[in-house]
């Protein structure tokens, strides 16, 4: 596959990203993030979401995406501010500013 393929595919994975279910909590930014920022949450501990963070770190060039760990402080402090589980991580999740977009089908 040649970089331009993997381009391709990962903005196609944008586009979707763009197409996923989101809640807004408020116009408060949540801990850690600020204006531009699009952050990953992903499960540290499941192959395949650490398989898919390392497929962003090794093409994100631009350095589009942040990536962290649910089970990490920052992790752990961004599902608090959503409402969204702690302990049970059945999805990954996109953080763009204030927005979190979530189903983990978008991704695939």
């Amino acid at each position: 596959m040649s970089i331009l393929e993997v381009y391709l595919q990962i903005f196609d994975t944008i586009k979707l990203l763009n197409t996923m279910d989101f809640k807004m909590t408020n116009t408060t930014f949540p801990p850690y993030i600020n204006n531009g920022d699009k952050v990953i949450l992903f499960d540290g501990v499941c192959k395949l979401c650490n398989g898919w963070a390392k497929f962003i770190i090794k093409y994100d060039k631009q350095h589009l995406f942040k990536l962290a760990p649910v089970q990490s402080e920052q992790g752990q402090a961004l599902l608090k501010f959503f409402d969204m589980s702690t302990n049970q991580f059945d999805t990954m999740l996109l953080i763009d500013n204030t927005n979190l977009y979530t189903k983990t089908t978008a991704f695939f």
